[in-house]
């Protein structure tokens, strides 16, 4: 609860900082805002390392394959990053730039889900054809 009060903290004074700085040095409110975000980011990475930890006990049990934990992880990293990076290039006022980056995150996550997505069409099929 504390860490939630930290980030919610830092978010609305990084906010109030950067609307204050915008109106003397336009080019230091930018750096403020991404600043802010990357002090909430180090708030919550303990969260994360909890999360992966969560992943990797769960998957050593043997009730799935280890690969599976890994797109996982790889995927939100992705996500998020990419979700990170655009909201900065947007916050620069590059839209457009922002959406294209949106765009080759999916397609990352896209390319790194399609030999699960293959192993799933694989299996169906193999039931398929089994059950005729």
């Amino acid at each position: 609860m504390i860490t939630l009060v930290k980030i919610v903290a830092v978010g609305i004074i990084g906010a109030i900082a950067s609307l204050q700085i915008k109106k003397y040095a336009p080019d230091l409110a930018v750096l403020t805002s991404v600043a802010a975000g990357i002090i909430i980011l180090v708030f919550i990475a303990d969260y994360l390392y909890g999360v992966i930890d969560y992943f990797k006990e769960f998957f050593s049990t043997g009730l799935g394959d280890s690969s599976i934990p890994k797109l996982i992880i790889k995927v939100l990293v992705v996500g998020y990053a990419v979700e990170f990076a655009s909201s900065a290039v947007k916050d620069l006022g590059e839209t457009s730039l922002s959406e294209k980056i949106l765009l080759g995150g999916k397609i990352i996550i896209l390319s790194m889900a399609l030999p699960v997505i293959k192993n799933v069409f694989d299996l169906i099929s193999s039931l398929i054809k089994g059950g005729l």
